[in-house]
């Protein structure tokens, strides 16, 4: 797994922001003063506005967006790698103790953390999307899924903002924490789904789904025994990307252990959310983290 460094993750940042002109460069004009580079201290960007107000102060800001105008509003940028987890208290006190030298001059602040966050998924990566409740893992999934099925951003039931695409034609498999849609027997249920069913049971074995199972209705499974199901129908459907959200739930040490073993034998493109340590270590190549 590979994160971007801080200097790659501020570069980004400048240019998006657009604190630095197309070739990377800092950008100085008769209205402001900006860019990158933790290079340059306040003390110097105070000459070049031609203020004493910073005078003394050898602190370097990741970032700038300086107006001439002292009313206009001041900007100050604040990274880290993407290893980093902004939501550090610490990271914020860096970010707050910029804002108020800013505000020895400045009337209007405001501060930017930014750790870069984006990622793409490519044939056969598998991505794991990290972290705490309420952060955002199911919203991302759910925006995924709905831009797949070509549902627009003011008919969702979340909020968010960013850039996110999704190839035409994309065919997902997904696997949600909901088992309650399982009913009736496992022969009918490949049946609707497209499944070969003889070769769907021998998937089952393989996760220590017990034969006695087969002929019984799903809704009489164990929640374990309906999530084997999901992700043997999952495997052998053919699609472009397997999305799976928690499918761990309920799901026994040796079973997990199977998974991994048929991930690497299928080799899915796979976007997962996860909180088992040793299954994200073994199956992930990349870890996003919200």
């Amino acid at each position: 797994m590979t994160f971007r460094t801080e200097d790659q993750v501020r570069n980004q940042a400048g240019i998006t922001l657009g604190f630095i002109d197309a070739k990377g460069n800092n950008v100085e004009t008769t209205d402001y003063l900006s860019g990158v580079g933790q290079v340059t201290s306040f003390i110097q960007l105070g000459t070049k506005l031609g203020t004493s107000d910073f005078m003394g102060i050898s602190d370097k800001p990741d970032g700038w967006f300086l107006p001439f105008n002292q009313n206009g509003v001041a900007i100050v940028l604040e990274t880290k790698s993407e290893k980093e987890d902004v939501s550090k208290k610490k990271w914020e006190t860096e970010l707050i103790k910029n804002i108020e030298i800013l505000q020895k001059h400045y009337t209007k602040v405001a501060g930017i953390l930014f750790d870069g966050l984006s990622f793409e998924i490519n044939n056969g990566d598998r991505v794991v999307i990290d972290g705490e409740n309420g952060s955002g893992k199911s919203s991302l999934i759910k925006a995924i899924l709905d831009m797949n099925r070509g549902i627009v951003k003011e008919n969702a039931n979340y909020e968010g903002e960013g850039i996110l695409e999704v190839p035409e034609n994309l065919v997902i498999s997904y696997i949600n924490q909901d088992t309650s849609h399982l009913k009736g027997f496992l022969k009918d249920y490949c049946e609707l789904q497209g499944l070969d069913y003889t070769l769907f049971l021998s998937l089952l074995r393989q996760l220590d789904f017990e034969r006695v199972q087969f002929v019984k209705p799903m809704e009489q499974y164990s929640e374990g025994q309906k999530k084997k199901v999901l992700i043997a129908a999952s495997l052998l459907t053919s699609a472009h990307l397997y999305i799976w959200d928690e499918p761990l739930n309920y799901i026994d040490v040796f079973t997990r252990m199977q998974i991994e073993k048929l991930i690497e034998t299928y080799r899915p493109t796979m976007l997962l959310v996860e909180h088992d340590v040793t299954f994200k270590e073994k199956i992930a190549n990349k870890v996003i983290r919200l």
